[in-house]
This record gives structure tokens, C-alpha cells and sequence, in this order.
């Protein structure tokens, strides 16, 4: 007998203007069973794209330095110690059907999927689901879907989310094998020339721009059914380590502005679609938090992240990585340049930040995760094949 499929969840409408009030998300962890209220807001911004790429207005600056000062007030210790009182123990309960009856579909059987803002998949042959959730509404001016990595299984159910959702970037964040562990599927041609193809989707690589320094960005030609035909930038930062945080803290930004101003939604995966892809999503979040004048708190950035996409950030070494971020881009757009005291207590926190990362070298991320099935492939050279045959759909 065949297994039963999920109910059909009603796909939740695309609002990008709803906002929350700013404490719904501690009522909601206290009580799981309180919804936040979704309330009207004025708009916060001109339609000038400087209000939203950097600061410029004295209340965006001031939201900027009160953010500074106060990281460096409670130094690396105090972020860290914020992380394990305030974003470990929250964990939003949160009703996760469809992920618990779609096991062979999730990678990690401890990275949850929760129902409320799961992509639910139309029209699909293999079923309704996919381990990815919308994030999205205000301060954000795009929308984002926080992914895990496909699998094997899951490839052409991953290109029939891309094309529903006209997906027009794709952020992966990792590599497809790291240090002999299989981290996501090859599901994308590799050289220029090259295609792959599922039933009904044809992928083909026109252009491999490999001249930034840490991503490569490929355009991807997705044809539907031999007729529609749409494009899709990858872009693969491949210098972010596993067990750590990378040395760039501008990459980030980089990348981020390219999905601020896309037509469609920005679909961002690591491996298990919370730890490297929450902390992105998560500046982003900030960055907007700020500019739009709010406090901003990396608590409530990370919280609120995580009401839509369970256990973004997940480690105390990722949170501290985006206050470091936040800080440099306040750097390089030369906003407290001229602040002595600042400047002094900019160097006193890049020490406190490196002597952490030194002393965070041997430990690895892996271990937050549990492998649904164990993992198989071990491979010494960790380059996938450039143009591998596609996999063959699963048997329904």
C-alpha cells in the first residue's frame, strides 16, 4: 500500500507589509498557543534605495551607534552569554506535521520544518513538501526561503519550488562535499555549457562569473515542460568553513544587496538551512531593523527570525559573527570614523573577537546535527563532478 500523503496545508499569501508588534515574540515563546497580531504600519521608507542600501538619516545613524555602543559595553562575553539566555532555550512551539510524516525528505531528523511557513509545493508528483520555510514581512524588502540543501530524493522537488515561487537568486552557502561528508546534492551543472534535467525541467549553465573572491555566481537557463523559460543566478560562497565563521564580514553585504532589489523571492541553503543561512538572513533583518530607524537588538532579530524559520543562527560563534558584521559595514560607510572613544573600543573588541575564533578552532558544527540515515559517501577530493547525470525521480 502506498503511503498516505500530508494533508494539503493552505499555502500562506505572500504579505510582505505585515508587521508584528515588537512583543509578540516573547508572548508567543511564553505562550505557544498566543498568535501574534499582524498590525498595519505607515511605510517606513521613501522610495529611494538609499534609504535601504546604508545610512543616511540621522535617526538611521543614530539606531546604528546605540547598536555599537552597546556591544561594545557588554564585549564578546556579554553577547555570548545573551546567546545562551536568550536565543538557546528559544525554541517557539510550533505544529510540524508534514515535516514529521516526510522524514525521508528532511536531511537532519532534528532540523525542524515547521508547518505555519513551509513552501507548500503545487502540483507536484512526489508530494506537497519540502524542508524550507518563507521569511518575509517588514523590515525585509524581499522575500526570503531559508533551505535546507537537496537531496538526493529532493533535487527536482527543490527546482519545482524555485520555478513556483520565480525564484531569481539562489545564496548556497556551502559546499557539496566538506571534508569527505556529502553536504548537499550536485544539483546544478557546474561548467558553462552544461545542462541536467528532471520530467519537465531542463537546467543549463550559460555563464560561470568566478572574479569575486569569495563566490562564484552562475546564470542558469530553467526551461519548463520545453516551453517557459526562465533565469537564475546562483551564487555559491564557497570560503565559508564548516566549523567555523568565515574571515569576511562584508561578504555577507554583498550578496545581500543583490536579493534586496530582485524582482522574486531569494532563495538561501546551507546544509541544514539554519546556522550559515540564518546568521545571512539574519543581517539582512538587521540591517533593515536599523535603517528603518527601530532599535535593534540582535536578540529580537534572531528571535523573530526564528518564528519562521525554527532554530536560525544556531550557534553562540554565528551570533557574534553578526555583530562583527553589523560593526564593519558601519566601518566602511566611515559612520563613527571620527568618534575617538569608538574607534579605541573598535580595536579592544576585534582582539576580545579573534581571541574567540582562536580559541573555537577544533570545534565543529556538525555535531548540532543528526543525520536522518548515516551518512554513505566519503570521498577524497572534495570536487563534485562538473556536469553529473541527474538522478533518477524517486519511485512514488
Amino acid at each position: 500500500m502506498s503511503k498516505p500523503k500530508p494533508k494539503m496545508l493552505q499555502e500562506r499569501k505572500s504579505n510582505t507589509g505585515a508587521k508584528y508588534a515588537p512583543n509578540s515574540l516573547r508572548e508567543a515563546h511564553d505562550s505557544p498557543s498566543v498568535r501574534r497580531k499582524a498590525v498595519t504600519l505607515k511605510p517606513l521608507f521613501t522610495d529611494k534605495k538609499d534609504d535601504r542600501d546604508r545610512p543616511i538619516k540621522p535617526t538611521q545613524k543614530r539606531a546604528f551607534l546605540d547598536f555599537v555602543t552597546d556591544a561594545y559595553e557588554v564585549g564578546i562575553a556579554g553577547i555570548l552569554k545573551r546567546y545562551e539566555e536568550e536565543i538557546k532555550p528559544f525554541v517557539p512551539s510550533r505544529p510540524r506535521k508534514a515535516f514529521d510524516v516526510n522524514m525521508d525528505k528532511n536531511r537532519y531528523k532534528d532540523v525542524v520544518c515547521v508547518d505555519e511557513t513551509r513552501i507548500v509545493l503545487r502540483d507536484n508528483e512526489s508530494g506537497d513538501y519540502i524542508h524550507a520555510n518563507r521569511v518575509e514581512g517588514e523590515p525585509l524588502t524581499n522575500r526570503f526561503i531559508c533551505s535546507q540543501a537537496p537531496m538526493q530524493k529532493t533535487v527536482r522537488d527543490f527546482w519545482h519550488m524555485l520555478v513556483q515561487e520565480k525564484v531569481v537568486n539562489v545564496f548556497m552557502l556551502c559546499e557539496t562535499i566538506e571534508e569527505g561528508k556529502l553536504k548537499c546534492e550536485q544539483y546544478w551543472p557546474r561548467e558553462a555549457g552544461c545542462s541536467m534535467e528532471w520530467p519537465g525541467i531542463m537546467i543549463k549553465n550559460v555563464d560561470v562569473d568566478d572574479s569575486d573572491s569569495t563566490t562564484i555566481t552562475t546564470t542558469l537557463e530553467v526551461s519548463v515542460k520545453r516551453s517557459d523559460k526562465m533565469t537564475i543566478k546562483h551564487h555559491q560562497w564557497r570560503t565559508w568553513p564548516d566549523k567555523s565563521v568565515p574571515q569576511s564580514v562584508m561578504a555577507p553585504f554583498r550578496l545581500l544587496k543583490i536579493s534586496r532589489w530582485a524582482a522574486g523571492p531569494t532563495v538561501v541553503h546551507c546544509s541544514a538551512g539554519i546556522g550559515r543561512t540564518g546568521t545571512v538572513v539574519g543581517l539582512e533583518i538587521a540591517l533593515q531593523m536599523a535603517l528603518s530607524g527601530r532599535e535593534l537588538r540582535m536578540v529580537d532579530v534572531v528571535q523573530r527570525l526564528r518564528m519562521q524559520r525554527g532554530q536560525a543562527v544556531q550557534t553562540d560563534l554565528q551570533f557574534v559573527y553578526m555583530h562583527k558584521c553589523v560593526i564593519a559595514f558601519l566601518q566602511a560607510h566611515r559612520l563613527f570614523s571620527d568618534n575617538h572613544t569608538l574607534t579605541q573600543k573598535t580595536h579592544a573588541f576585534d582582539q576580545e573577537y579573534n581571541a574567540l575564533l582562536k580559541s573555537r578552532e577544533s570545534a565543529s558544527q556538525d555535531q548540532l546535527y543528526s543525520p536522518v540515515v548515516p551518512l554513505k559517501w566519503v570521498m577524497k577530493d572534495p570536487v563534485a563532478p562538473a556536469c553529473p547525470p541527474a538522478p533518477q525521480p524517486p519511485t512514488i
